[in-house]
């Protein structure tokens, strides 16, 4: 049975179905958390609520794209929720020691991070749809390059095609050298 039938069985309430889907997926979700977190045990309660969110979405899930890249914009979102919350404590926990140097590098840190993350998103919306959805489903999704093609339509060498060169205007646009 196909992911977005296992889905749609799902929104209908069926554990067996969802279940299913938690049993194809978990490694890749646990590898991409695990990785992506703080620590290893926060990795794997971010995957855990990756998938209560993919539960919790299943009433909503149309299958106009792909599956994984659906699961995968719930992971990097479940993944920016947790860093949110743990620059939360940490300012908290910060703001109460009243340490002023490290008070101000913090914030230092987390300007430099924002302006960072600005000019990414920035100089990504400059790119082409292509080169755009190409770079955030390897990047972001972690997807394969063989899944990007499923996903895209596309053979595999202008899926690698693509991402290479949305990276090297990437890097122009952000002033980088080549």
């Amino acid at each position: 049975m196909v992911d977005d039938d296992l889905m749609k069985l799902s929104a209908a309430g069926s554990r067996g179905a969802f279940r299913e889907l938690v049993r194809r997926y978990q490694t890749r979700v646990l590898g991409v958390c695990v990785r992506s977190a703080a620590t290893s045990e926060e990795g794997r309660e971010i995957a855990q609520e990756v998938f209560v969110a993919l539960w919790q979405a299943a009433p909503r899930y149309r299958p106009s794209a792909s599956f994984p890249a659906f699961l995968f914009t719930i992971v990097r979102n479940q993944l920016r929720s947790s860093a949110r919350r743990r620059a939360t404590a940490v300012a908290g926990t910060r703001e109460l020691s009243r340490v002023e140097p490290e008070r101000g590098e913090a914030a230092l840190e987390q300007m430099l991070a924002a302006e960072n993350e600005r000019r990414l998103r920035g100089a990504l919306a400059e790119l082409d749809e292509v080169h755009r959805r190409a770079i955030l489903l390897r990047f972001s999704g972690e997807l394969p390059y063989e899944e990007i093609a499923g996903i895209c339509d596309a053979p595999v060498g202008t899926v690698r095609s693509w991402v290479h060169h949305g990276l090297r205007k990437l890097r122009v646009l952000l002033g980088e050298p080549s």
